[in-house]
């Protein structure tokens, strides 16, 4: 699988890098959202997509700003190699991505203890195998929620735009810290 990355934007009030990946099998094109009502992606002036499912930010802690060689390592660190290469699966005619067995498991409510975790947190250990997630997945993961929760909200406020009013505050009531 061969990684394609465009840096976007260079943000130096932010002193980071808006970063995009891309591989040769799932395209820029293919990312892309916001899309037109046709179904096409929303284009910039120089005819890439306006954004896409890829695009993440990332930072420069240190200054002076690293070397382009380090910032080149680190953006090649940073690329969600996994969610890069499930999508890749996904297209693949050959490669099954049915789900078939997780289907089963639909509308089964089974309950499990932080012991259960932890045990199984241990044997992964002891199988010296990854048991969280990247930074990068993680932030593509949180992407596509909020991607999903921003079509909802246009569809609501297409039916009823008092909901979406009720719904943003409700939301800043539950993401505001607790008094002391």
């Amino acid at each position: 699988m061969n990684i394609h990355y465009r840096i976007v934007k260079v943000d130096p009030s932010a002193h980071g890098l808006l970063i995009r990946y891309f591989t040769d099998k799932v395209t820029e094109m293919d990312l892309a959202g916001p899309l037109n009502e046709d179904g096409t992606p929303v284009l910039n002036a120089d005819g890439y997509p306006l954004s896409t499912r890829t695009d993440v930010f990332m930072s420069l802690y240190e200054t002076p700003t690293p070397t382009p060689e380090e910032i080149e390592r680190r953006i090649m660190l940073n690329a969600p190699v996994d969610w890069l290469k499930l999508q890749e699966d996904i297209k693949d005619p050959n490669v099954d991505t049915k789900m078939a067995e997780a289907r089963n498991l639909t509308g089964e409510s089974k309950s499990f203890t932080v012991e259960d975790i932890e045990s199984i947190r241990n044997d992964l250990r002891e199988q010296n195998q990854q048991v969280t997630l990247s930074e990068s997945d993680a932030m593509f993961k949180a992407y596509e929620v909020v991607t999903s929760f921003m079509d909802a909200v246009k569809l609501l406020k297409e039916k009823d735009p008092s909901i979406v009013v009720e719904l943003i505050d409700s939301l800043k009531e539950e993401l505001e810290p607790p008094a002391q």
